[in-house]
């Protein structure tokens, strides 16, 4: 016996049948089968000939233990809303679902009509992200480099790397109870501002901030900045590198060349210097002065050797000949 509200041909029925959720029909309190849609089929791999006049205990589908509890609670409260249960396919294999279910009665015959959505999908997709996210922290807190996760628009720090803390020498509590200004000398935070939107564009971008440890001492970072969405907020992943001291070497080499460069403008000794990569020579003021050097030389280095051979030669001429020149004239002298 089929209920008027179920039978063919109503309303009911075709949106039953249409349904892209799986819904049943079931007499109470055996529990049989009286309609299935197609979802309903593909859930549980099951035709619905198979299905129409059978219990779900008696196929697999539902536990008894399990069965019994739900028959409970619909009795007492009259419906279900959302409640998570496992059904089982035919094949063996556990489909996690929420039921929804309403009794009807007619003529004294109790029906349910049960809505159960498939969530095993959505719970293989969890536990991906699930998986994801976890082999991100593990790599996140065992990055050797320093990094940061900072909000867009309030420029607070969301999180931070064990290696972070341990360069800033603040914990992971204190730094994100702080924003990026914090961590920056009063003096720089106008220029990380003008920074911020070069260094947070869409594109992977690289600048050169000043952070300031706990205690004051400053440390030059390059920072590599990487936006993302994260819980719906725009945030900033930037990948720091201490290069302070790299800094503080090439600074030093700056000044040591020029202080050479003074040294060898104002010095009056002729002076060449080679570079033997790029073979470019300089030549300084008094070189030019000694040995006429013009300012464009097509192949400095061997015009360089030249003439300096040339004035080194004439140079052993020139003292030949005096000495020559001495012997003679004492030789007529002592006549």
């Amino acid at each position: 016996m089929v209920a008027p509200t179920f039978a063919p041909g109503t309303l009911f029925s075709r949106i039953f049948q249409a349904s892209p959720v799986a819904m049943t029909v079931n007499a109470l309190p055996d529990g049989r089968y009286i309609d299935v849609n197609d979802s309903f089929t593909q859930l549980v791999g099951y035709a619905r000939d198979e299905l129409i006049g059978r219990r779900a205990v008696d196929l697999g589908i539902l536990e008894p233990r399990q069965r019994e509890k739900v028959v409970e609670n619909l009795l007492q409260s009259r419906g279900l809303a959302n409640d998570p249960q496992v059904l089982h396919h035919r094949s063996g294999e556990p489909r996690q679902v929420i039921v929804s279910a309403q009794l009807e009665e007619h003529e004294g015959t109790l029906f349910t009509v049960a809505i159960i959505q498939d969530l095993t999908d959505y719970h293989r997709t969890q536990n991906v992200v699930r998986a994801y996210e976890s082999r991100f922290q593990l790599f996140f807190e065992s990055m050797p480099l320093p990094v940061l996760v900072f909000e867009l628009e309030t420029l607070r720090i969301l999180d931070a790397n064990p290696a972070a803390c341990g360069v800033h020498e603040y914990t992971l509590d204190e730094l994100r109870a702080m924003t990026i200004l914090d961590i920056s000398p009063p003096e720089e935070r106008d220029t990380l501002l003008a920074q911020l939107p070069h260094l947070c564009a869409d594109e992977p971008s690289a600048a050169v901030w000043k952070h300031r440890k706990r205690d004051g001492a400053l440390m030059e970072m390059a920072v590599s900045g990487y936006t993302l969405e994260l819980h719906g907020r725009r945030v900033c992943l930037a990948v720091l590198r201490d290069i302070t001291q790299q800094m503080a070497a090439e600074r030093a080499l700056i000044d040591s060349e020029q202080r050479l460069r003074i040294i060898t403008e104002l010095s009056t000794d002729g002076i060449w210097d080679c570079d033997l990569l790029t073979k470019a020579v300089r030549l300084n003021e008094a070189f030019r002065l000694i040995y006429g050097a013009p300012d464009d030389v097509e192949d400095p280095v061997s015009y360089t050797h030249l003439r300096a051979h040339e004035t080194v030669l004439d140079l052993v001429c020139r003292l030949l000949l005096e000495k020559k020149t001495k012997k003679k004239t004492v030789y007529r002298d002592t006549d």
